[in-house]
């Protein structure tokens, strides 16, 4: 799109901006923008945070709000350090597809080729091996580190952490069946990387993408940051102590904010950064696509891929990651349909303010700009959008402080109305139609493609969208 068609009031806001930001190229309101994320910070009790806007290029615009220290009233600056907590698992999936240029290794082979036995548990192992891909996308059957995991704060080894509760890693379901979100696959690729690239994790990751990516203040060791900024709990006052994690490429990494703009251009870029290919277009391909849970094996590209997931805003596409750092959360996005994406980070555990300030940086962007059409409503019949009907359970989830809770006593309705449309029901909630967008695959409405589905896998039939269903009478069975 042409400068003609942007909005001359963001011209007019340039003198506002810090000087070495560069002129924007995006019709969006960064005044108004820079004004509601201050209004959010302030009422969540936020004491620092730092935003920057990229399109293919790099930086479009750039601030920081705050402070990082409450008790120095030391200001937010570009020089500020932030954990960006999960965000982390974006460069340890990146680092492993570049590994698959290699003859010798594959996305697709068994992880027990490359650790010692003891380091995870599948009763499945002989017919459906756990591989390398499944862990990064989280499809292993693992549920997440256990309680004794998250609270451990020592600095170890990557091997040593992996050995401190091996069980943890146990297939609770069948690998390459669910997508349910685990530190515990990250851990566990974090050493498939080590062994594969002869580097211990941070070397590889140093060598591979902080270099050519001008990275110079990330890493995801404690004795290596300058200028962190303080943690602090949801109140904003509490100081959390730096927590180091047990199992770093799960959720280590700290860096300046204005650093992951690389990333984030690369990923607009093609996988250049540059000039320079970072990734080839067929790897961050595949880094965006889901390929080895029951829903993405029957066509469906919406969900989790490889170090990112999507999801929709104002009817665009964004893939990214969210990331919790233990005093710090912080998220990125890009749309490619827009060439434009973001990184936002504070020094607060307030998941609150997280979704407001993702939501409003997203609405800031799309704002000036109509969204894909979505696909015509398939042409199903009532018979078998029926034989979908029932009550579903919950198959599979996270943690294993949920087993007999409430949490698992969730069930989702699935009906059909007189006029021949699919809603769902959870428990506690309201009606939501699915639209078909083809005989198994559906989309909600401002959704602009089929972001889940209906399929079979050993008799039962299974919901598959954020969370996982299985119809109860098949369940039983």
């Amino acid at each position: 799109m042409g400068v003609n068609a942007w909005s001359a009031r963001l011209f007019a806001s340039l003198a506002l901006l810090t000087p070495h930001c560069a002129p924007a190229h995006h019709a969006t309101d960064f005044d108004g923008l820079r004004d509601r994320i201050e209004t959010i910070r302030e009422d969540t009790a936020v004491p620092g945070a730092s935003l920057v806007i990229v399109d293919r290029e790099g930086i479009v615009w750039a601030a920081e709000f705050g402070v990082a220290d409450v008790e120095t009233r030391a200001p937010v600056t570009p020089d500020t350090v932030f954990r960006i907590g999960s965000v982390t698992k974006i460069f340890t999936a990146a680092a492993l597809v570049q590994l698959d240029r290699r003859e010798d290794f594959s996305l697709d082979d068994a992880v027990s080729d490359y650790v010692p036995p003891g380091m995870f548990f599948n009763r499945w192992e002989e017919e459906r091996p756990l591989t390398v891909a499944q862990l990064l996308e989280h499809t292993s059957g693992f549920r997440d580190w256990t309680k004794a995991e998250f609270d451990y704060n020592e600095e170890v080894g990557l091997e040593e952490g992996l050995a401190y509760s091996p069980r943890a890693r146990t297939s609770y379901w069948e690998p390459g069946l669910h997508s349910v979100y685990s530190n515990a696959n990250y851990g566990l690729a974090g050493l498939v990387l080590e062994r594969v690239s002869g580097q211990d994790y941070e070397d590889a990751l140093q060598q591979r993408l902080f270099a050519p990516l001008e990275m110079r203040s990330a890493t995801s060791l404690q004795g290596r940051t300058i200028g962190l900024a303080t943690g602090y709990d949801r109140d904003g006052l509490t100081p959390i102590p730096y927590w180091h994690m047990i199992q770093r490429p799960a959720a280590a990494i700290n860096m300046r904010p204005r650093e992951m703009a690389a990333l984030v251009s690369m990923l607009l870029n093609e996988g250049k950064y540059k000039q320079q290919t970072v990734l080839t277009p067929d790897e961050l391909a595949r880094m965006e696509t889901p390929r080895t849970s029951l829903a993405a094996r029957n066509g469906l590209r919406f969900g989790y891929g490889l170090g990112m997931y999507a999801k929709y805003h104002n009817g665009f596409l964004f893939m990214g990651h969210g990331g919790d750092g233990d005093g710090y959360l912080s998220r990125f996005g890009y749309c490619r349909e827009l060439g434009v994406g973001y990184f936002v980070t504070f020094n607060s555990a307030n998941q609150r303010a997280l979704g407001r300030f993702s939501r409003a940086i997203e609405s800031a962007l799309t704002r000036e700009h109509q969204a894909p059409a979505p696909p015509q409503r398939a042409e199903t019949g009532t018979e078998q959008l029926g034989a979908y009907t029932g009550r579903y359970a919950l198959a599979a989830w996270r943690f294993y402080w949920q087993s007999g809770t409430r949490r698992t006593r969730r069930t989702l309705t699935v009906s059909l109305s007189q006029d021949g449309r699919l809603f769902t029901l959870e428990t506690g909630g309201r009606d939501t139609e699915l639209i078909a967008v083809t005989a198994q695959t559906f989309r909600r409405i401002g959704e602009s493609d089929a972001t889940s589905g209906f399929f079979r896998e050993n008799g039962r039939l299974y919901f598959q969208e954020e969370d996982n269903w299985v119809r109860i009478d098949d369940a039983e069975r």
